[in-house]
């Protein structure tokens, strides 16, 4: 059985723009529990977790189940346009026309097409129980947006996302096998797929600014009510 290593990060410990500091021991992010490290499920177990958000599709979830068993665990499966198309498969028989798919938008995309379910992940922070752990496979795309969406309400500024977005950088360049590493070069599939999209980040934080004029403006469109009380909880 091949094991792998998790990538695991608390979100905490970044600073606001009014001088305030987010909590740790609240919300943590990874990529997927499948076929986790024993001592990365242990580490998992020893957080004392209340919750697990999977953002993966549900037939992904189903057939890569995760390790841990969370008191609560709620999936929302989101919804990624023509990206939903993309497997393995066809990667690797070289069948994908890489050139119809905008990886520079990808986070526009969700931030976009999932306005339900970054409201319910956000009621869900705000409702408990706590700490959350929030997932997706990586723990970098889907996983990274919604963390950075909160992070932006938190009143984190955007240099300081960008930079925590970076963070986990080292990790995916020493932990993706070099199997992995492989396929993607044989197949020709774009790096941005095992690796991080700055251009994906950078693109939406400018559409925020220039759609909505910041976070705040987002959150009023998605129907998101509780900011005030979302960064009492969050917030020292």
């Amino acid at each position: 059985m091949r094991y792998k290593q998790l990538l695991l990060q608390d979100i905490g410990g970044l600073k606001t723009a009014d001088h305030k500091e987010v909590r740790t021991g609240l919300l943590y992010r990874s990529g997927d529990l499948f076929n986790i490290l024993p001592r990365d499920l242990e580490r998992v177990q020893s957080l004392n977790l209340k919750q697990v958000v999977d953002l993966r599709e549900e037939e992904t979830a189903r057939r890569r189940p995760d390790s841990f068993t969370p008191p609560r665990a709620v999936n929302l499966p989101l919804r990624l346009g023509p990206f939903e198309e993309l497997n393995l498969r066809a990667a690797l028989r070289r069948e994908i026309d890489w050139a119809r798919f905008d990886f520079q938008q990808l986070y526009v995309l969700i931030l976009e097409e999932n306005k339900d379910y970054l409201n319910q992940f956000l009621n869900l922070l705000a409702d408990g129980p706590r700490p959350l752990l929030l997932h997706c496979t990586a723990g970098k795309d889907r996983t990274g947006i919604f963390a950075a969406a909160l992070l932006l309400a938190l009143r984190v500024p955007a240099a300081q996302v960008m930079r925590w977005y970076l963070s986990i950088e080292p990790h995916l360049k020493k932990h993706t096998p070099s199997w992995v590493k492989f396929l993607v070069w044989y197949s020709k599939t774009p790096w941005e797929t095992i690796y991080l999209n700055r251009p994906a980040i950078q693109a939406a934080l400018d559409h925020l600014d220039r759609q909505y004029q910041g976070i705040e403006g987002y959150l009023d469109e998605i129907g998101f009510t509780r900011l005030g009380e979302l960064r009492e909880i969050f917030l020292k």
